[in-house]
């Protein structure tokens, strides 16, 4: 079955939003209707809605309760609304009251209180040059210049993530002549040979760099060597085989053309 529908009429509306000052939303409830249809129906009538400024004043506001809390510093009793209480720990019935209090909140007093880690001193592990917080307490306890010297040796020569056993340090053959770097220039037209970059050695800013496909130095012959820019040269350093299978196939359908 359907609920019985109630007729708002305007005494109806009157009787419970004039003189008894009830909200919309009780009398939604009362009736059994929604929010919207009370509202439609004051306006339906000629009723002035009243002002959300208002309907939260008194009895309406939920907050209108105030609680009883003293004062930390002169132990006065005094009235806040209930939110304060539940926002700040500790409520002062002046501004004096708070200052004086502030004034304790040194050292271990403080609510923030730890273990005092800021108010000690810190120093360098290696030279002794005193440091800050984060470095002393967090960090690694160097100061910046022994830490880019430690960072310096621990990434050198075979603690570096990219050792490939010296290879840069082995000599060129000399068959790698400045002549034949420029022949493969001369070959790919001047441009960077990654088909994801293309560009020319005007944006490159210099000559292309001559890169050696099998990472072989003493394999210096024209179909092992290719031009590329100095971003993406420096991207075969890394993941050397993607970069061997890539560009062989790249020299491979050119050759077949």
């Amino acid at each position: 079955m359907r609920p019985v529908e109630v007729k708002i009429t305007k005494t109806l509306l009157k009787e419970e939003y004039i003189k008894k000052n009830k909200t919309m939303q009780e009398i939604a409830t009362s009736i059994g209707c929604g929010l919207v249809t009370v509202m439609r129906n004051l306006e339906r009538v000629g009723i002035q809605r009243r002002p959300a400024s208002i309907t939260q004043k008194g009895k309406l506001n939920n907050q209108y309760i105030k609680n009883d809390v003293e004062c930390p510093v002169c132990k006065t009793i005094f009235h806040v609304k209930p939110f304060r209480t539940k926002r700040a720990k500790h409520n002062f019935c002046s501004k004096i009251c708070k200052h004086e209090w502030m004034k304790t909140q040194i050292g271990e007093n403080a609510i923030s209180f730890k273990d005092g880690r800021t108010l000690k001193k810190y120093f360098c592990i290696d030279c002794g040059k005193e440091v800050g917080l984060h470095s002393g307490f967090y960090g690694e306890g160097r100061c910046d210049t022994c830490r880019a010297i430690q960072n310096g040796k621990d990434l050198s020569g075979k603690n570096h993530p990219m050792w490939q056993g010296g290879i840069t340090f082995e000599p060129y053959t000399s068959d790698w002549t400045k002549a034949l770097r420029e022949a493969v220039r001369n070959r790919d037209g001047h441009i960077c040979q990654n088909p994801d970059c293309g560009c020319t050695e005007e944006e490159n800013g210099q000559a292309l760099e001559v890169h050696h496909i099998d990472y072989d130095k003493e394999h210096s012959v024209m179909e092992n060597l290719i031009s590329l820019c100095i971003q993406c040269h420096r991207k075969t350093n890394a993941n050397r085989k993607y970069w061997t299978e890539y560009f062989s196939a790249l020299m491979l359908s050119r050759s077949s053309l």
